[in-house]
């Protein structure tokens, strides 16, 4: 997949970059297949496959919510270290057609975690194309 135009506001790419996650100092996601979805009026969002996700040091928490677009998201509590994070990460398990291209792929809350692309910070992304806000 290169792009996948779901209107004439939303689109799904995948990101050729290395894209790697950090909390605390740690990886909990490294990815050079992560997705990335761009909807008017809202900063990227970046959907990185499970294999590519510590998963060991996440945990569902039982929160559920429902978006317009995409259907419920499941999101899960993040325990490293004596850090716990809830509800700072989330996956659509089951969204629709549309958005099929997501399911059961982990997105990160960047005001909790770090991000890099090729070893470099988001201030050194293009913040209009390339980096999470």
């Amino acid at each position: 997949m290169s792009q996948m135009e779901i209107s004439d506001q939303t689109t799904i790419t995948r990101d050729p970059r290395r894209i790697q996650v950090l909390f605390a100092g740690h990886h909990v996601a490294d990815s050079t297949g992560a997705l990335v979805v761009r909807e008017a009026g809202q900063s990227p969002v970046w959907y990185f496959p499970r294999a590519d996700v510590d998963m060991l040091v996440l945990a569902r928490n039982g929160k559920q919510a429902d978006t317009a677009s995409k259907g419920p998201a499941t999101y899960y509590t993040l325990y490293r270290e004596g850090h716990v994070v809830e509800d700072g990460v989330w996956s659509f398990e089951s969204p629709p057609p549309a958005f099929e291209a997501l399911a059961g792929r982990i997105v990160f809350q960047p005001i909790h975690f770090e991000f890099e692309a090729d070893g470099h910070q988001p201030t050194d992304w293009d913040r209009e194309r390339d980096g999470p806000r």
